[in-house]
């Protein structure tokens, strides 16, 4: 951990994330809201931790402090900030990761454009499949389409994450139904992701629609295709070859 600096980690429950925090800081102080006397005492009163932390020795309180399932007792957050912008104290909290928001995209005041309500997508495409009792027979139809598209924002997501690029994730939909599944950074990307193996003028109409008016530097369609193709500047990936296009950087870079 850098000096002053203070983190997050996040991961989905049973993956070792307070094992490996034990691991890495053995002789940090930790708090562990799963135990539920201790979630119930800090949600009535968020003020203990200040006050118990405030009575800690100086050497103790140099270490990163421990905030495990820091999602149970959302109130302490508020007493995390006032400690480090006051005493400088570093945290790591722990929040179980359930999924992600995605905003929609809206760079003009566009008034035929959604721009409130964002889309989820769980952190795992097999557990939402688990979840939904999906079974994927064969690659195509509608239920293969959205769990590519489910597993294709998770790539996004991993690789600007992983390359530390920081641009923003976003999908775009008019009033009238037109759709880009993903838009990336300020509009420079957009993808639309298709579960078939034969994309028609048909599946390029939202996207098309996008380049008219946002003019981005690059337009994708992920589908199970088998050969990559370009169509009226569009370009056609076997989703295979996105996600190696993705990670050596001929997407969004890095």
């Amino acid at each position: 951990m850098p000096h002053r600096q203070s983190a997050f980690l996040w991961g989905a429950r049973k993956t070792g994330k307070s094992t490996l925090l034990r691991t890495a800081f053995p002789q940090s102080l930790a708090y562990d809201f799963l135990k539920t006397d201790l979630a119930l005492s800090f949600g009535a009163r968020p003020a203990l931790l200040r006050e118990q932390l405030l009575a800690r020795p100086t050497a103790e309180l140099n270490r990163p402090i421990i905030l495990d399932e820091v999602q149970k007792v959302p109130g302490v957050l508020d007493e995390v900030h006032w400690l480090i912008e006051h005493r400088g104290l570093r945290f790591i909290l722990c929040d179980t990761l359930l999924g992600r928001l995605v905003p929609p995209y809206k760079k003009r005041q566009e008034r035929q454009v959604v721009s409130k309500a964002p889309k989820f997508y769980l952190f795992d495409v097999g557990v939402a499949g688990a979840l939904t009792k999906r079974h994927l027979a064969e690659p195509r139809g509608e239920q293969f389409g959205r769990a590519l598209e489910h597993l294709v924002f998770m790539e996004l997501a991993a690789h600007a994450s992983y390359r530390e690029l920081g641009h923003d994730i976003c999908f775009w939909r008019t009033k009238a139904g037109a759709e880009v599944d993903f838009v990336l950074g300020r509009g420079e990307v957009a993808i639309e992701v298709k579960g078939t193996s034969r994309v028609d003028d048909r599946d390029l109409r939202s996207l098309a629609l996008f380049r008219e008016t946002h003019r981005p530097r690059l337009a994708v369609v992920v589908c199970n295709e088998t050969v990559e193709r370009v169509v009226g500047g569009v370009r056609i990936l076997p989703w295979r070859l996105f996600f190696e296009k993705l990670w050596n950087g001929g997407i969004m870079g890095g």
